[in-house]
Order: C-alpha cells, then structure tokens, then sequence
C-alpha cells in the first residue's frame, strides 16, 4: 500500500516535470543541453545515494552480533534515513514549480480520449525505438543489483556486510562520478554526431564497463572495480541523456503528424516504461539469485559464487546488446528533425 502511494505521488510530480523539459527548447543541440544540465544536478545530489545503507547502518546502530539484533538495527535505521530523504525530495522538487516559466499556449486544439491518444503515442515507431533501448538498458543493468551485493558480501568479503558496504559506497560514487564526467562528453557526441550515434557510443562504454568487472571485481584487489564502474555511470547516463533528448525530437514528429504538442503524455509514457523497467529489473533479479543456487540465511558454496560472479556480468551485457539493436532503427537524425521542425514553423506561421 504505501509502496503504490509513494508511485502514485511520483508520478503527479514526475509527468509535468518531463513535459516542462520537453518544451523548454526547439533547438536540436539545445535541448541535450538543457537534458544534460538537469542530470548533472541531480547526479551531484546522487551522490549520496550509495552510502544510504552505510547511513542507515550507522543510524540504527546496526551491530553483527545475531542476525536478529542486526535486522532490527537496520529496520530502525531505514526509518529515519527514509524519513529524511522523503523531506529532501519535498523541498527541491518544489524548486521547477515555482521557478520554471513554460511557453504560452498559441492555441487549444481538439481534445483526444486517453485511448485515442495511448493508440497515437504507441504508433510512433522512433518513440518505440527510444523506448526499447532505454528498457533494455536499464533491465539489464539494475536486475543484477542484488547479485552484486551477495558477490561482494560472500566472494569479496567472505561475509563481512561493513566492509561489502564501504565497497558498495565507493562504487556508487564511481558510477555517480563516471555519470558527472560523461555528460559533458556525450553532449558532445551528440552535437558532433548524432543522437543516435551517441546513444551507441554510450551503449558500447557501459558494455566496456560492465565486461571489465570481470577482471576487477576479484578478491586480491576489488577496488579495482572503481574504474569499471566509473566506466559504467559514463556509458549509462549517455543512454539516459539521449533518451530524453530524443524524446523531445519525437514530440516534434508528433505535432507534424497529429496537429498537437503532447509533450505531457509522451512524458507519461516514458515514465511509466522506466517503472515497467525496474520492476522487471527487480522480479529478475529474485529469479537471477534463485537461478544462481543462492539460499538465505546460507553462506553460499563456490559452484555458486562463481554462477553470481557470471550473472552479475553476463546480464547487464544482453541488455546492453538488446538495447543497441532497439536503437539502430531510431530514424529521427539531425536533417530529418530540421525538415521537421521547418514544416511545423511553416505551418504555426
């Protein structure tokens, strides 16, 4: 109940809040940019993100004792660090409401039945294409999420959860710092080559990424692993970035085919597929960890630390390959946006 609470709240903030990014700017190169500054600020907030279970270790006073002392102690402490996260979130996403302006409405067009509209949206093949890549990507890469955290608690720690979590954290920030460096890099690409060349590019950084992990993520030196997941933030952040720059492209090629700006719903869509992606990603990554031999309570046996070992790199990269397959058919380049966007400014003038 309160799980499908907090969704239905995300969602009432989530969707005009895409939509206002999506008008903000016409421009091709602008508008990944725009999409690039507005991760950087949230990728510096995210970094935080991969200490919480240290934190909320530390607020509850977790000790190791008794598996029982243990789980009450970090129950205690997911409390107040939930608590506290919750009241950050209020604050800064009032920010956009308040200050963000978006463009006047020129005119009120027809009105279409939700039906009617899901069947247009669902119909927009480089929409679908953008979609596929982005669910592809982020399944593979968060349904190992748990597999990690057993690879790094049992194989690299040999049960020792404090030291898992400080490796934990570092790799976080890793992949937050990786995120950071890429989003002035992928800009780039983007304007030099292409969205969708940047959208593959990126693909092929965070498969590079997720691969190494084999080589680094051992015993004798598991902070090697820094660099394959500083690796891993760069080529994940490019798949995001171009798929919300692309998303606005797509709301251009829309208006030429149906007469109306409809940012909010292809906003809405976009969002629903990334919930639709990680619960995926999370019903895997149970079915992943039962696949794999792996019993609660149990110290696992080698035959399965080395099958997590092989899932954890193994999964991200066929999602990775799914999602450079989904993309290759996004036909909205540079020349096909600015014909567009020529016969729009024709068509309003």
């Amino acid at each position: 109940g309160a799980t499908g609470l907090f969704y239905a709240a995300y969602s009432i903030i989530l969707v005009p809040y895409r939509a206002l990014g999506l008008e903000l700017t016409r421009d091709y190169n602008e508008r990944t940019r725009l999409q690039g500054w507005g991760m950087m600020v949230g990728l510096i907030g995210g970094l935080g993100l991969p200490w919480l279970y240290k934190l909320t270790l530390l607020v509850g006073g977790a000790v190791t004792d008794t598996p029982e002392m243990a789980g009450a102690a970090i129950v205690a402490g997911a409390r107040w660090v939930g608590a506290g996260v919750g009241v950050l979130i209020l604050v800064t996403c009032l920010v956009p409401a308040w200050v963000c302006r978006e463009p006047a409405i020129r005119f009120h067009p027809q009105k279409m039945s939700l039906r009617q509209a899901l069947a247009a949206t669902l119909r927009n093949r480089p929409f679908l294409h953008m979609l596929g890549m982005n669910f592809c990507a982020t399944v593979g890469m968060y349904s190992p999420v748990t597999v990690s955290l057993l690879v790094s608690i049992y194989f690299i720690f040999h049960g020792d959860q404090n030291a898992a979590a400080d490796l934990t954290g570092y790799l976080g920030m890793a992949q937050m710092l990786g995120s950071l460096a890429g989003v002035p890099v992928n800009t780039r690409l983007s304007v030099r080559l292409g969205k969708r060349a940047a959208a593959l590019a990126s693909l092929v950084v965070g498969a590079i990424g997720f691969g190494s992990l084999w080589w680094t993520l051992l015993p004798a030196h598991p902070y090697w692993a820094v660099g394959s997941n500083f690796l891993i933030g760069w080529g994940m952040q490019g798949v995001w970035l171009m798929s919300a720059t692309m998303n606005a492209d797509v709301c251009d090629g829309d208006e030429l085919a149906t007469g109306r700006r409809r940012e909010g719903l292809y906003g809405a869509v976009f969002a629903l597929e990334q919930k639709i992606a990680f619960a995926v990603a999370a019903l895997l990554g149970g079915y992943l960890v039962s696949r794999c031999g792996y019993e609660a309570g149990a110290t696992p046996a080698m035959p399965t630390l080395l099958e997590l070992r092989t899932t954890l790199v193994a999964t991200p990269l066929v999602g990775l390959a799914l999602a450079v397959a989904s993309i290759g058919g996004y036909a909205l380049s540079r020349a096909k946006v600015m014909e567009i966007q020529s016969t729009l400014a024709a068509r309003r003038t």
